[in-house]
């Protein structure tokens, strides 16, 4: 009696110890590990521009798995700004497929700031990634006209710069639009409350050009007149 009970004893026991290696060798089965992926983000072709006030830009994004193909899995990706120190937030979300592989966005930004893209992976076999930043500089616009009668030089600044300076600059070199032509200040003018401003042009003895100059600000890119007037006496 006591000999039948010690085998059942020993035959549990081993069943035991049998079960248990089964679990432990399942459970040891490496998983299969998510491809390493890159994102990519161009602005206008480039990865840093700036444009005028009102003007729009295309961002272009593609992800890819680097050693094997350009776009291989599909899955959401976000385009994303961030605003000086701010944090990232997402303006649109697209998913990847054969017939969209690389999204294009069209964006009429508001203000200087930084864009990226974001994949957010797929399944577990594509990990998540994000592109490097590109940056868009957003710069005031003052448009600018000239009316002979009186010599009055005016515009409206956008977007809205009430009660702050403009600098009006001068130069006497002979191609003013070129890059290495010399300016000088002649005066600093106020808009006014409206963000419009105006100034009377002098005219000197010789062949003198004039625009209109706004320095950066609050997160806006300088920039120079549309226009240079040109006046001569004689």
């Amino acid at each position: 009696m006591h000999v039948k009970l010690m085998r059942r004893v020993a035959v549990v026991a081993i069943a035991l110890v049998a079960s248990t290696l089964s679990l432990v060798s399942v459970s040891a089965a490496p998983a299969h590990a998510a491809v390493a992926t890159k994102s990519h983000l161009t602005v206008n072709g480039k990865k840093a521009v700036a444009v005028n006030y009102g003007k729009r830009v295309t961002f272009d994004g593609w992800v890819s798995a680097p050693g094997q193909c350009s776009v291989c899995y599909p899955g959401k990706v976000q385009l994303q700004r961030k605003v000086g120190g701010g944090s990232w937030t997402t303006l649109a979300t697209r998913a990847l497929s054969a017939s969209v592989p690389a999204p294009t966005w069209k964006v009429k930004p508001n203000r200087s700031a930084y864009y990226r893209l974001r994949f957010l992976g797929y399944e577990d076999l594509a990990s998540p990634s994000a592109s490097p930043a590109v940056k868009v500089t957003v710069r005031r616009v003052l448009n600018d006209n000239w009316r002979r009668s009186g010599r009055l030089f005016y515009g409206k600044v956008a977007p809205a710069y009430k009660n702050r300076p403009i600098i009006i600059q001068k130069s006497t070199c002979a191609r003013p639009r070129a890059a290495s032509c010399k300016w000088t200040r002649l005066k600093s003018i106020k808009t006014n409350r409206t963000s419009n401003w105006k100034v009377k042009i002098p005219v000197q003895r010789r062949t003198t050009h004039y625009r209109a100059y706004i320095a950066p600000s609050n997160g806006f890119g300088g920039n120079t007149s549309k226009y240079f007037i040109t006046t001569r006496r004689g």
